[in-house]
Order: structure tokens, then C-alpha cells, then sequence
């Protein structure tokens, strides 16, 4: 093990969710050794030209130079690889990359982006997240997650109400809130109003505090989320809720619903009902953790 601290560098792009899996990542490597992070946002393509040219713009070097270089987010990638060429470190990129994967020293790449493994590339649940069950959910609590518009499914409004006004009227006596995302159509709540069959609270993301989402999931023995939402479907798994699935049309694209089915088979999420049910299968795992004893076993080990 590396006696010294590991420097870590943290780029993020202008995206919450980017950075939330950089910062697990990170987290969990800090429990298994002590680290010093440094975080800057991604530089643009004329600041690293710019810097390549004249070797003056900046103030980066003020920092510790970096043992690891971490960003999730296509805008981050070239910041990664500028950083790493200068100042050296381990680069390693969260998500499916754009550029080529050899430029990376370590990609972790969600199981659904259809990966074959190599060695510089690990397979993840998922997004990376810190999603941890504590075996403390509510039995009569439910929540209902909604999606939105995505390149991989044909958004319907009518349908999604439909199967949320289904899961409500079968379990009349589960506790259900209803949360709308960033990427929810703006006229999916008006019309859900207005069609709803059961009075319950619905919270719109943009008047949600930062912890709603992880307080609910690990208080809500039961969840439904719109399947376009691959990321939330492990996350959820990861906090031990009992996860079903609400389905959306299939377009051509079918990574992410192929994924879906997967799980489904594996039974660890259930099947597409309304009805709450409870699976014995579920076998969530801290892909924080396990991400972070890779980067250690890896590189820093001896």
C-alpha cells in the first residue's frame, strides 16, 4: 500500500450526476486509504491548446502532482488526458468513453453499454454510486420515480399515467410519492394531475433537496421507476428497495431495455406489474466500493 497520500485529481463537467459517481468513486477510495483531492472544472479545447503552445496559462501546477486523474462526462476527457500527458498519474474515465479506451489507463463502463472487458476496461452495475442497504425500509412506503424523454425509448405521457394510475389503485394501502426528474416532460405533471386516480404527493426534482432521492430509497420498502432510467433502476437495487420497472416503447435502440430484461430474467428486479411484490434474489452491491478496491489492488497495493 502506498504510504503517502494518494492525489487525487476530481475534473468535473457542469453535469450533478457526473460528478455525484466521481465523488463515490472517491469516497470509497478514502476508506481504504488516506488521499488528498484536488477538483477543478473540465478546461476547454482552446485553454489546452493555448497551454501546449505557450506553457504559461493557468495555475494547475500550484497543485500536488496527481497519482490518479478521475471525470465522468464526455467534456472531461481531453482535461484528463492534457493533465495526465503533463503531470502524469493514472487516468481513469467513469462512463463510456468517446475517445478511444487505450488513451485511458482505467474505464469504468456500465454493463448496459455492451462492453467486452479488457485492460483497461471494467464492467460496472450501473453507474457507480455509494448506494448501500441498510436493511431499515418502511414496509408501507412506496415511491414512484419518473424519467423522461430519451434516445433509447418513445415517450408517451398517456402510457406512463396509465401504468402509474395502476400501480396506485393496486396497492391502496402503500404510502406512494412521485418524483419527476430533469428530464420529464414539462406537460407530464399537468396532465398526470388532472388524471391521477389516488390523491398523493407529487414533488417535482427542481424543489427537491440534494439527499431526497437517497433518503427515500433507503426508506421506501417499494419502488417504481420508467425503464429509461437504467442508472436510478441500480442505484435503487443498491439500496435494497424492491424495484419494478415501468415499461416504456421500445425504439430501435435496445441496450438499455435488453439490460432491463436481463435484470428482470435474473430476478433482481421484478417484472412489469403494478402490484408491489418482493424478490428474494436481489443481491445489491456497493459499486463504489468495489470500484475502489480495483483501483487500489491495481496500482497501489504493494
Amino acid at each position: 500500500m502506498k504510504k503517502n497520500k494518494i492525489v487525487i485529481w476530481l475534473i468535473k463537467d457542469i453535469k450533478k450526476g457526473h460528478e455525484k459517481q466521481s465523488i463515490a468513486l472517491i469516497e470509497a477510495i478514502k476508506e481504504l486509504t488516506k488521499t488528498d483531492v484536488c477538483s477543478m472544472k473540465f478546461k476547454p479545447i482552446w485553454y489546452l491548446v493555448a497551454n501546449m503552445i505557450l506553457n504559461t496559462i493557468g495555475r494547475t501546477n500550484n497543485f500536488k502532482k496527481p497519482d490518479l486523474i478521475i471525470g465522468a462526462g464526455h467534456a472531461t476527457h481531453l482535461s484528463i488526458i492534457f493533465f495526465k500527458k503533463k503531470y502524469g498519474g493514472k487516468s481513469i474515465v467513469l462512463m463510456k468513453p468517446s475517445l478511444p479506451y487505450s488513451w485511458f489507463d482505467l474505464c469504468f463502463i456500465p454493463r448496459h453499454d455492451m462492453i467486452k472487458n479488457n485492460k483497461t476496461v471494467e464492467i460496472t452495475n450501473g453507474a457507480i454510486t455509494k448506494a448501500c442497504n441498510e436493511s431499515n425500509h418502511n414496509s408501507n412506503e412506496g415511491v414512484i420515480f419518473v424519467g423522461g424523454r430519451s434516445k433509447h425509448f418513445n415517450w408517451k405521457n398517456i402510457d406512463v399515467i396509465s401504468q402509474i394510475n395502476d400501480i396506485l389503485i393496486s396497492n391502496q394501502k402503500l404510502n406512494i410519492k412521485i418524483s419527476t426528474s430533469r428530464r420529464t416532460p414539462e406537460d407530464f405533471v399537468a396532465q398526470l394531475k388532472n388524471k391521477i386516480k389516488r390523491k398523493v404527493k407529487i414533488y417535482s426534482h427542481t424543489n427537491l433537496d440534494e439527499g431526497w432521492f437517497e433518503q427515500e430509497s433507503k426508506n421506501s420498502k417499494y419502488s417504481w421507476v420508467t425503464e429509461d432510467s437504467i442508472s436510478m433502476i441500480y442505484e435503487l437495487i443498491g439500496y435494497g428497495t424492491q424495484v419494478t420497472p415501468i415499461r416504456l416503447e421500445r425504439n430501435k435502440s435496445l441496450k438499455i431495455s435488453n439490460e432491463v430484461t436481463r435484470l428482470i430474467d435474473s430476478k433482481v428486479i421484478n417484472s412489469y406489474v403494478g402490484l408491489k411484490t418482493q424478490l428474494l434474489n436481489g443481491s445489491p452491491t456497493n459499486e463504489a466500493k468495489r470500484c475502489a478496491k480495483i483501483v487500489i489492488d491495481k496500482w497501489f497495493s504493494k
